[in-house]
């Protein structure tokens, strides 16, 4: 069979939400615009897709593999390493673990709502698929006192929070021993702390009982992620010894009741937060009821757990998720679409159905993903960058049953080596270690009849006098045709491949 591969050379180329109740309060620091950012990075990237703003195309479903998030609790201390939980201290260290391990049971088990105005989409989840990761870190800093961050607590904190930038403690971004990750900050009243820990004193005190956490941003996708819990050690310390005497009941049982409120309630709302959800008023099993009591142990499918995981593909919280997050599921394209956003995906694509799917944009994928086009399908790249979640290698594109794919210029691919392959094909036939866009020249790869006919880079480009064309050495490319066409049109070069 006679094939024609065609080059085109181009030679020149505040909002702030408060509530009070007894378990703990929870703010937000956001605008509503948020929500309808637009950072256009050209013409290749307008956010014309429906993956832009579609929560529906997100749902994980039930038996997909989890994603998991990197997050690092931060624990200020004193020099000698008190004031907060104690890294030595190993009744300490259980109740942060069993927090820990509170948060992911309640984000992997989620209970369908006996409230009929709690289920207003028609599907239940019982899991995220998304799991945290934690990193536990002890830093003395100043700052272990909440009171000398710029935090001044008068009994609320509304109207007057966030008082200052480093009500986040934003300065901990900069600092270079502290790995990739959601950081979460614990500090203490340090007044308090002193009267309850070091004078055991126990009384009754003003303790915060609140949390905060930054919204995600599309037009930032470098920016950190914070989180802020005030006084939780010393509330701790309160509950082991007031509350316990004033109830009459043993420490076990009062440290259940904090380990819910943290793990099973906070812990998964703040999160929440970070992923893009608001309060909820209407329900008060969902996990972003802000109000007390709440068993907070509900999301909704789609417009709560499937927006987080659109979070976790278009705003600076994939950043946050290890390399390897698989779901081993696919993403169908099975009628004409276009990427043309910024993302990362978790999981396959699969083009099938005689369809086509432009890519314009910029597209991340786990190592271990891969694309197929299959029954008759285009997988058409132009003008988009295509990353490896690690920076390293995935698994490639396969073209199969009368596909094709078309890679052309403007297309960056920055993987330790990018290749495709058919199905009678083992060759990893794109090789090159991180092209630039001025490397790439439209390449186009057939599969016609399952055969392994592919090509590969064409460079360098630009070129005054040479380039180079690598195909695979098997028969199949022998009779084939190539033309180098300039920019206008005019044919330059026609060449048969014997």
């Amino acid at each position: 069979m006679k094939r024609t591969i065609i080059f085109c050379m181009f030679l020149f180329l505040n909002y702030t939400f408060y509530a009070q109740n007894s378990d703990l309060i929870c703010a937000m620091n956001h605008t509503e615009e948020l929500e309808q950012e637009l950072h256009f990075k050209g013409a290749s990237c307008t956010r014309t897709s429906q993956y832009w703003n579609d929560n529906s195309l997100y749902v994980p479903s039930e038996n997909q593999d989890a994603i998991y998030l990197k997050a690092n609790f931060i624990f200020l201390t004193k020099p000698d390493g008190t004031g907060n939980f104690e890294e030595n201290n190993s009744e300490h260290q259980s109740f942060i673990d069993d927090c820990i391990e509170g948060m992911n049971f309640r984000l992997a088990n989620l209970i369908n709502p006996t409230n009929a105005s709690c289920n207003t989409e028609a599907t239940f989840l019982s899991d995220t698929k998304i799991q945290i990761i934690v990193n536990k870190i002890w830093m003395v800093d100043p700052a272990w006192d909440f009171l000398v961050s710029g935090f001044t607590p008068e009994g609320s904190i509304y109207p007057i929070y966030p008082p200052s930038p480093n009500y986040y403690y934003s300065y901990l971004d900069d600092d270079t021993t502290i790995p990739e990750g959601v950081n979460v900050v614990f500090a203490n009243n340090g007044d308090i702390y002193e009267e309850l820990y070091v004078n055991q004193n126990y009384t009754d005190y003003p303790l915060q009982t609140w949390a905060a956490s930054q919204f995600p941003t599309t037009s930032d996708l470098s920016r950190s992620s914070r989180q802020f819990f005030p006084d939780v050690f010393n509330k701790y310390t309160w509950m082991k010894e007031v509350v316990t005497v004033r109830e009459g009941l043993p420490w076990s049982t009062v440290r259940g009741w904090y380990v819910s409120d943290i793990g099973f309630k906070a812990l998964p709302h703040e999160f929440g937060h970070s992923f893009w959800l608001f309060h909820r008023w209407e329900c008060r099993e969902n996990i972003m009821w802000q109000g007390w009591p709440s068993s907070k142990v509900y999301l909704r499918p789609v417009s709560e757990i499937g927006k987080m995981h659109r979070a976790a593909s278009i705003t600076n919280m994939r950043n946050f998720f290890t390399d390897d997050s698989y779901t081993n599921s696919n993403i169908f394209v099975d009628s004409d679409e276009t990427w043309d956003l910024d993302f990362r995906l978790y999981s396959d694509i699969l083009v099938d159905n005689e369809s086509q799917l432009n890519l314009t944009c910029n597209l991340i994928l786990p190592p271990l993903s891969r694309i197929r086009v299959k029954d008759n399908s285009v997988l058409k790249i132009k003008g988009a960058a295509i990353n490896s979640a690690n920076n390293s290698s995935w698994n490639g594109i396969k073209i199969q049953d009368n596909s094709s794919l078309e890679i052309l210029p403007g297309t960056e691919i920055n993987n330790g080596y990018f290749y495709a392959y058919t199905d009678n094909s083992s060759n990893r036939s794109f090789q090159k270690q991180n092209l630039e866009t001025s490397n790439i020249l439209p390449v186009v790869v057939n599969n016609k009849n399952n055969s392994s006919y592919i090509s590969t880079i064409i460079y360098p480009n630009p070129s005054k006098d040479f380039f180079n064309v690598n195909l695979n050495n098997n028969q199949e490319n022998l009779g084939s045709e190539i033309k180098l066409i300039d920019i206008s049109g005019k044919i330059l070069i026609k060449q048969k491949i014997l």
